[in-house]
Parts: C-alpha cells; sequence; structure tokens
C-alpha cells in the first residue's frame, strides 16, 4: 500500500467521511485544504549509490537513504510547476545519528553558483532541514537543476530518498513551493495525524503520542487511538515484539533503551492498559529503582538525576498505575516527583540535572524546564487531591510556574537559557512550558486570569512566525547530545517532536 493510501485511510478514519473538518478552537473550516503549498519531487537525480552505512548503522524502518560527501554531491532536477511561485525551499531530512557540524550547501548545475546554505550540527535521523531560495534563482533552480553537497564535513552524510513510497513526502528531498498559508494550525494536526512527524522511539515519539492523544480527547473526531496504534506498528517486528533504531543509530529488539524511553507506553497505557508492552515498561521501570525508591540514568557509578524523568518516567507511570489499578506505581511516582524537586528547584528556576555529587547544571534551560513543568501538570492530574503529597507537588506547580513566567519577553517566547538573552529564542523550550501552563490552567493547577493571556499570545506568535506552511516548528535548539555549547548557540533547526507540546496547547483550547 502506497503512502499516499495509507494516509487517505488515516484520515478518513480519523475525521470521518461524513464531515471532513476537524473542529477545535481556533481552527479554520477546511483542514485539508493545502492549496497554500505543495511539494516538487526531483524528476532525475544523479548521485554515488556506493556511499552507503557502515557496518551495523541502521535505517529507521528500513527507509532507503542516499549518501554525499563534498567530492560526490547528490545532483537533482525538477520539473517546473504550471503555478507561480511565491516562496521556495528545498527540504531535506536526515536519515542519520551525527555528532558533526558542517554545512549543506546548495548550488545551480551548469554555472556552480551558490543558491544558499544551511548549518547542520549534530543532526538524528527524521530530523528535517530547509535552505531558502531566493527569488532571483526560481528559474535557473528549474532551467539547470540543483547540486547538495555537505561542506566542512569529515563522514558521509546520508538523506532519506526521494523514491521510496514508505517514507511521507515531507521527509524525501523536494522543493517545497508555497504563500501564505492562513491555516498552520490544521497544518500541525494534519502532521500529527499521518506519518510525517515520525521521530525516533522514546522521549520524542512520546511526546508527539502525548499530544495526539490530547486532540483527540478534545475532538472525537480525531481518532487519537487508531492514529498511535498505527504508529506503534513502526516500532514492532513481525511477532509484535519491539524492534527499532535509536539514537546512535543502532537497532534495539525487545528491550526498553533508557528511563527516557518509557513515556510512549504511559500513553500506550491510556488506550490499551492491558498490552504486554506497559508490563514490559513496569517491569524495566521497577529495575531501575535504587535503593532509595529513585529511577535515573546510570554515569557510570554516580547517579544522574534530571527534569526528563519527571516526564518520562513519573508521568507514565501514574498513568499506568490509574489505568492497571497497580497503586504502587503511583508511589514510585510521586517519590521520584519530590526527589526531583528537592535536588533540581531552586529560588533561582530548575537546574536541568545533577550527577552524584557535583554541582546542579543546566540552570534555567528552557526545554529541561518544560520537562519539569510539564511531568509535573500531567502528574497532578492524575494524583488523587487526597494523596498526603498532592498539595505539595501543586504549590511546587505554582511556585516554579511563576517564577518561569517571569522570564518570558513580550511576545510570549523564552530563550533557550530563561534569563540569558544572549542565547536567543527557542520555541522547543517555549512550547513545553506553553503546553505545561495551558494544561494548568485547564485542570485548574494555575489561574487563568494570569495565565491565558500569556498562553494566546505564545501560541498565536509560534504559529506566526515559526510554523512552516507544512505545520512545522522552526526555531528549536537541536537535542541535547552537544552540551551546553550546542544549547547556548543560535542554532536552531526544525525538531518535529515539538509539535506534541503544540497538540496540548491547542487541546486546551488555544
Amino acid at each position: 500500500m502506497t503512502h499516499r493510501k495509507i494516509n487517505r485511510r488515516i484520515f478518513l478514519k480519523t475525521l470521518g467521511m461524513a464531515s471532513p473538518a476537524l473542529v477545535l478552537p481556533g481552527f479554520d473550516a477546511h483542514l485539508f485544504d493545502s492549496t497554500s503549498y505543495y511539494y516538487c519531487l526531483p524528476q532525475s537525480k544523479t548521485y554515488n549509490s556506493e556511499i552507503s552505512f557502515s557496518c551495523g548503522v541502521y535505517s529507521t524502518f528500513g527507509w532507503k537513504y542516499l549518501g554525499m560527501e563534498t567530492k560526490y554531491p547528490l545532483e537533482l532536477k525538477f520539473k517546473k510547476p504550471t503555478k507561480k511561485i511565491k516562496n521556495l525551499v528545498f527540504r531535506f531530512t536526515s536519515s542519520i545519528w551525527q555528532a558533526e557540524r558542517f554545512r549543506i550547501e546548495l548550488y545551480l548545475l551548469k554555472s556552480h553558483k551558490i543558491i544558499n546554505s544551511t548549518e547542520v550540527w549534530n543532526p538524528y535521523f527524521l530530523q528535517p532541514f530547509e535552505i531558502e531560495i531566493d527569488s532571483s534563482f526560481f528559474d535557473p533552480v528549474f532551467e539547470e537543476g540543483i547540486g547538495v553537497r555537505p561542506v566542512g564535513q569529515k563522514e558521509s552524510f546520508f538523506i532519506f530518498s526521494d523514491t521510496d513510497e514508505n517514507i511521507p513526502v515531507q521527509f524525501r528531498p523536494s522543493l517545497l513551493c508555497f504563500k501564505d498559508a492562513p491555516s498552520r494550525r490544521n497544518e500541525v494536526v494534519k502532521r500529527l495525524a499521518d506519518d510525517s512527524s515520525l521521530q525516533f522511539f522514546g522521549w520524542p515519539e512520546g511526546c508527539l503520542w502525548d499530544g495526539i492523544f490530547d486532540l483527540g480527547e478534545s475532538s472525537a473526531k480525531f481518532d487519537s487511538s487508531f492514529i498511535i496504534q498505527r504508529r506503534l506498528k513502526h516500532f514492532l517486528d513481525e511477532n509484535n515484539k519491539l524492534d527499532y533504531v535509536v539514537t546512535d543509530n543502532r537497532k534495539i529488539t525487545n528491550a526498553i533503551y533508557n528511563v527516557e524511553t518509557v513515556l510512549p507506553f504511559g500513553i500506550l497505557a491510556k488506550i490499551k492498559p492491558d498490552h504486554p508492552l506497559v508490563w514490559q515498561a513496569v517491569d524495566f521501570c521497577k529495575s531501575q529503582i535504587n535503593s532509595a525508591g529513585i529511577i535515573t540514568h546510570k554515569d557510570g557509578n554516580e547517579l544522574k538525576i534530571k527534569t526528563e524523568e519527571n516526564y518520562t518516567v513519573s508521568y507514565p507511570l501514574l498513568v499506568i498505575a490509574k489505568n492497571t489499578g497497580d497503586h504502587s506505581l503511583a508511589d514510585i511516582a510521586v517519590s521520584n516527583l519530590l526527589y526531583r524537586k528537592k535536588l533540581l528547584s531552586t529560588e533561582n528556576g530548575v537546574f536541568h540535572r545533577k550527577i552524584g555529587s557535583d554541582n546542579p547544571v543546566y540552570l534555567n534551560w528552557a526545554r529541561g524546564t518544560a520537562w519539569y513543568l510539564l511531568g509535573l501538570a500531567k502528574s497532578i492530574k492524575l494524583i488523587p487531591p487526597a494523596h498526603p503529597k498532592y498539595n505539595e507537588l501543586v504549590e511546587e506547580f505554582q511556585l516554579a510556574a511563576s517564577r518561569v513566567v517571569s522570564h518570558i519577553n513580550p511576545d510570549g517566547m523564552f530563550y533557550a537559557f530563561l534569563h540569558d538573552k544572549t542565547t536567543t529564542l527557542d520555541t522547543s523550550g517555549t512550547a513545553g512550558i506553553v503546553a505545561a501552563f495551558a494544561y494548568g490552567v485547564k485542570n485548574n493547577f494555575l489561574s487563568e486570569v494570569h495565565y491565558s493571556d500569556v498562553i494566546r499570545k505564545s501560541i498565536n506568535e509560534m504559529v506566526k512566525s515559526y510554523l512552516t506552511p507544512d505545520g512545522y516548528l522552526r526555531g528549536s535548539t537541536q537535542i541535547n547530545n552537544g552540551g551546553e555549547i550546542l544549547q547556548r548557540s543560535k542554532f536552531r533547526t526544525i525538531s518535529p517532536y515539538t509539535l506534541g507540546f503544540i497538540g496540548i496547547i491547542l487541546s486546551c483550547g488555544y
């Protein structure tokens, strides 16, 4: 079955034949009107087919890929569209996790003129990149074709192929032609509904499932259960055992990679609480508990306490506890929330992590703060008000949120490190923090009077200034695989997992 047929089936099942429009607050009626943009796939290409993955490196989902080096570029030719072009970008998607910093350069094949370039820094597979094309190059691009080459790179770079129909068109090398798009909120929903937002298994895919599930809770026409179960199949083998590629391009089979990989199983427990994978996740979490009852990452012989586990461990354990009746899991979850409150939350803000007896680091890192707040907000919703620690956690959420919101800029955005404007704005941290605010207001943990205008201003700014025409969020700091140097840099990219945060915000009525 082709990708397009799969998408059509998803959309019809999700929204229903009789009413093709998804009705959510602030959404336009015509969900599937994509006349504001279209993709031009290459008519022909030339590349060195001998450039391939090394032994032990896997392509996620088995998707086809193309390799390139500076001296062996990728050459592409396109048929000129009949429609008038107003804006043009070259889109490509990394098919490999690579700890390198380089540029991808776009040039004309005949004249060899440089069109433009973009920085690529520590890319991960399933991460799209864009190169803007100036209008002066529109005609030459179609007349001559384009060359694509990495510059300043030690190793080969790999992107997904244009000819594999299993790959969503959004992830293939293409020219994205577009005009102003008035319905970009709807485009986010479309990206969440199909395979074009797939991410590697663990917290990124879990973020997306969380947003997808919440959208389904807010609209019966959005069949989140169907979408999530279909996405899950990408990460299973023919025997329904876990089978997925992790961050160093290795394959994991029938195992849970680490504590950041637990989040999807919590969302699955909302749909299928008796699913074998849910119990596999429970067993894994129990195996990670130390003598003090704390679940952590291990860093050698030291404990590595991070904000992520508020969202990737405590929250899913509380979901599983509620949906399976195993209340011992709730006690474990609450103990872990309180432990991170004690070690990471201060009057100056939230530290992202602490390893052993060393001083905590990443003070007020926006995305770390998002994990902390969103994990608290989602967890509090699942803790009975009669629980002896309920009020303490609510008060911590409210206090931490009040400290964080004081750093917001006039447009409703946060800097990569909240208190440090030199680190520039970050949409991933902003979207995650605002998702926590929105969820808190919706569930009466935060004051609507004090936060609703902030939430509304923020989501409107992200939609207006940072969403691509086809619904991806630009302006994100890279995933945290390059230390504070990368996080404090001005490098920004597209990270599809951030759409999960946007889904949560939209589901709360914004």
